[in-house]
């Protein structure tokens, strides 16, 4: 898994849930920081990465949240709110 792959799995509508790539993420995030030493510039990264999705997937479910409250429905005509969501 890398984040380009996550990229593609987005703009193919692949995650229906936030949850879904979190877990990829997460998995990114697992598989550097045991490969690479603390004192690495890489595993630096992998924090980072993990610290800027996880404020990131707060804003996103906030708004979701809002939107649920409006509306009946967060979902788009294909099926998945993060059709909304692409780099």
């Amino acid at each position: 898994m890398d984040l380009a792959r996550i990229q593609a799995k987005i703009k193919a509508c692949e995650y229906e849930s936030v949850d879904q790539m979190a877990t990829d993420v997460n998995l990114i995030v697992a598989n550097t920081k045991a490969f690479y030493p603390a004192s690495t510039t890489e595993f630096a990264k992998a924090v980072e990465l993990q610290d800027v999705f996880d404020h990131e997937r707060q804003v996103l479910q906030s708004i979701t949240t809002k939107s649920t409250d409006s509306t009946t429905s967060s979902t788009s005509s294909s099926g998945t709110f993060l059709n909304y969501y692409s780099f």
